[in-house]
């Protein structure tokens, strides 16, 4: 393996130029002090610090490749936020390389720090706003970086309005009006959810359906946290969903999807989990 500024090679005996890696993938026997001097190799031995932290940050975090447990969620803010960032190289110094060098890329990298990535997407969404006109669906990508407030809830059902009758961009606005709520709070996941329920009672099967794909790429914090106070609601919109006039055979397959996956999620962790996954695997 071979290290360049900003690039990570492995070689491969077909070609001498090697391939680049995408991120690292950690043992779970990772400890955080493991993270901290990983990252500290690369930004300062490596020097890294001059102009690829970014490409860094990407490496370390971007490897989440299944959802990631509450456990990792709160180590990986525990070395990477509250030590690597605020402790050694400082919020500021961090941002002013983000709103420099960073792309729409690295927001996804950085969601699950708000402290970061609240203000890296209003800072990329005012640049693009003064070099062309964005649609409905576009300003909603970015808005589900905020924290959810009456505000930001208020704005979203405006983009709603402004979307009409675009099926993609409608669909995909469903997904980042929760993603938002996911990030602030249970109270405001309760209140999107709910909120979307009654939207669907009138709306295209496809739309629901993309809805419900889409629950199995959320983390534990959405599973197990938020979503025991949450099953009425899901339960009615799948409810919708095996009701309705378009309804197929893959509507179903839909469903019983994420109950074999909330099967596994609550194996470990939550009786509740288990009995609602039941639930919907019978039905």
């Amino acid at each position: 393996m071979t290290s360049f500024l900003g690039t990570i090679k492995y070689h491969l005996s077909w070609d001498s130029s090697g391939a680049e890696l995408g991120f690292f993938l950690f043992p779970h026997s990772f400890s955080i002090d493991h993270y901290i001097r990983l990252f500290f190799v690369l930004y300062e031995t490596c020097q890294w610090s001059v102009n690829n932290t970014l490409c860094l940050v990407r490496y370390m975090l971007d490897n989440n490749v299944g959802p990631q447990k509450l456990s990792l969620l709160r180590k990986r803010r525990k070395w990477f936020f509250d030590i690597i960032i605020k402790e050694r190289i400082g919020k500021e110094e961090f941002l002013n390389k983000l709103l420099k060098n960073g792309t729409e890329s690295h927001l996804h990298s950085l969601s699950d720090f708000p402290e970061l990535s609240v203000p890296f997407a209003r800072y990329l969404l005012a640049k693009l706003d003064q070099s062309e006109l964005i649609n409905s669906e576009q300003r909603a990508s970015f808005l589900r970086y905020e924290l959810m407030t009456s505000e930001i809830f208020n704005q979203f059902l405006f983009l709603f309005q402004q979307s009409g009758s675009d099926i993609n961009q409608r669909k995909r606005m469903y997904v980042f009006f929760l993603q938002c709520a996911i990030s602030t709070d249970q109270q405001s996941v309760k209140r999107v959810l709910q909120w979307i329920q009654k939207r669907f009672i009138n709306e295209q099967l496809i739309v629901i359906e993309y809805f419900l794909r889409n629950l199995s790429s959320y983390d534990d914090r959405f599973h197990l946290e938020y979503l025991p106070d949450n099953f009425e609601a899901i339960e009615a919109i799948m409810e919708i969903a095996y009701n309705h006039l378009q309804r197929t055979s893959t509507t179903l397959e839909i469903i019983l999807a994420y109950g074999i996956l909330l099967l596994v999620r609550g194996e470990h962790s939550q009786e509740k989990i288990q009995e609602f996954a039941c639930q919907i695997i019978k039905r």
